[in-house]
């Protein structure tokens, strides 16, 4: 019963990860068209804010009570959960309380001192109110996650993700004629009308089962969980999470400001950022969502296979994952490189985001496995040396944007991405292969698939002339080609679905939902 669980389980998070990025993608797409390229600049900062007060809020609240609920459900101490769920709220709301309240008072202040802009204000003084809300979901959702209850955590963000575009559909046709500030606040109010009720309904769901627990458990079994013990596992967590979010902001925030010192206009500025971080990066990266459900699948493996040191099993998993990574990634960059002006013209209606798409496809192979070497460094016990790694890369980033993209503009936007992802990923990988003395297949993980696809997309190309089609015939032809150069074997195939028929418990920190803000 328990492993048929964790496999509805793998699955329903295997498919909310893909069902979100879909949702997330048609959604920004749908953004654009209604705010333009200056409006998605102006919301990309928004959220730059946003995002940082969410991680203040509730950073690292989420695993420390998946970790404290696992622990007592595996030992069948029931009424000890209520305790830990009851503290986790208390926890959650010290600092999501703190965190609003500094969001509601300085939203003036850093929208005019640090955005520059004040179109902002009135959109962080509403995302303010959802906070609380916000840090009370990460806790529950880290009880549902403990208790190995995914479907209604995933529920919750269903809730929440309908409930706010809902919202922001109707109100966006209802004041059609408003101005960017204007629609950017009612984009705002339905992000946090979506938390607020998100919230609520898993209070309710939590409230029903701790209920049942309290009925079934015995007193003494009973074990009063104090904040001191949630605080010892939440506040290193959030630590490296405020560090990381804080440069991240204090990145997009320099981005604008830099584009302007190049001689640009408030609003071409805007339009640049947004352009690039607010459209052609989503597009970019769109194609990992699959590979992010994969990881949370595969990620556990390796972890409990370096844990009982058998190092073959541990380099056996790390090669597949690198070759399917890089199949996935080169057809990507590929299919990008090839058909950008089309991609860019069908999703935004705007052939200036496909030459953007096109210069950036060439790294999407470095992008996407840096992720993957993310979750494998964690499964590694390599999180200290990660973390290094993501602070030396944000620096260099915030150094390369302080002084070149004021001479290079929207050029020096660009270097500092490729450079970043470049140094990103040659020091991950070196960590990888050092930890595990694994063997980098260059022919067989990079060159097989570029010839393929290659091979592929100029075929496709001169075959037909409508995009929809030519995307098929590539991926159909680079198929073939994987199987005819043998980099993709039956073997594989079996062992991907063996994943979920095999998977272990997953652990919380390799979950890489397509919106895993909670985190």
């Amino acid at each position: 019963m328990r492993r048929k669980k964790l496999i509805i389980n793998a699955l329903v998070m295997t498919f909310s990860t893909i069902i979100f990025g879909f949702v997330a993608m048609f959604f920004r797409v749908y953004l654009s068209k209604k705010i333009g390229t200056e409006g998605m600049g102006l919301y990309q900062l928004i959220m730059s804010v946003y995002i940082m007060s969410i991680t203040f809020s509730s950073a690292g609240i989420r695993i420390a009570i998946t970790r404290l609920v696992a622990e007592q459900v595996g030992r069948g101490n029931k009424k000890a959960i209520k305790s830990i769920v009851n503290k986790g709220c208390i926890y959650s709301l010290f600092f999501s309380l703190i965190t609003s309240v500094i969001l509601f008072y300085g939203a003036e202040y850093i929208s005019l001192n640090f955005l520059n802009d004040k179109r902002a204000i009135s959109s962080l003084k509403i995302l303010s109110y959802s906070l609380p809300f916000i840090g009370v979901s990460s806790c529950l959702s880290g009880y549902f996650y403990g208790a190995r209850e995914v479907v209604k955590s995933v529920s919750a963000e269903i809730i929440e993700n309908l409930i706010m575009m809902v919202i922001v559909i109707l109100s966006i046709n209802i004041f059609i004629d408003s101005s960017i500030e204007k629609v950017c606040a009612l984009i705002c109010v339905g992000m946090a009308v979506g938390s607020i009720i998100s919230c609520i309904y898993a209070y309710f769901l939590c409230a029903l089962k701790v209920r049942t627990l309290n009925r079934t458990a015995s007193l003494s079994s009973y074990s009063e969980c104090k904040i001191i013990d949630i605080t010892k596992i939440a506040l290193p967590i959030a630590s490296s999470s405020y560090i990381q979010s804080g440069l991240r902001t204090i990145e997009d925030v320099l981005i604008p400001n830099a584009l302007r010192m190049a001689g640009t206009s408030l609003s071409t500025s805007l339009s640049i950022f947004g352009m690039i971080k607010g459209m052609a990066l989503p597009i970019i990266n769109f194609p990992a969502v699959f590979l992010s459900s994969f990881a949370t699948l595969i990620i556990p493996e390796i972890a409990e296979a370096h844990s009982l040191n058998r190092n073959k099993m541990v380099n056996f998993i790390i090669s597949n994952v690198f070759r399917i990574t890089f199949i996935i990634s080169i057809f990507a960059s590929g299919i990008f490189i090839t058909f950008s002006n089309d991609i860019g013209f069908l999703v935004y209606n705007n052939k200036e985001i496909g030459s953007i798409i096109k210069i950036l496809a060439p790294v999407i192979p470095i992008m996407y496995l840096e992720r993957i070497m993310d979750g494998i460094l964690n499964s590694l016990n390599k999180q200290v040396a990660l973390l290094k790694i993501n602070l030396v890369d944000m620096i260099i980033r915030i150094l390369i944007i302080y002084f070149i993209i004021p001479t290079r503009g929207i050029e020096g936007f660009i270097i500092v991405i490729f450079v970043s992802n470049i140094f990103n990923f040659t020091l991950n990988m070196i960590n990888v292969l050092k930890v595990t003395n694994l063997q980098f297949n260059i022919f067989s993980w990079v060159v097989k698939p570029i010839i393929c696809v290659s091979i592929s997309a100029i075929s496709a190309y001169y075959i037909s002339n409508e995009f929809l089609s030519r995307l098929l015939i590539s991926m159909v032809i680079y198929a073939i080609m994987l199987m005819v150069t043998r980099c993709v074997r039956i073997k594989d195939v079996h062992w991907i679905f063996d994943s979920f028929r095999l998977i272990k418990d997953v652990n919380v920190n390799s979950i890489k939902l397509y919106n895993d803000r909670y985190l």
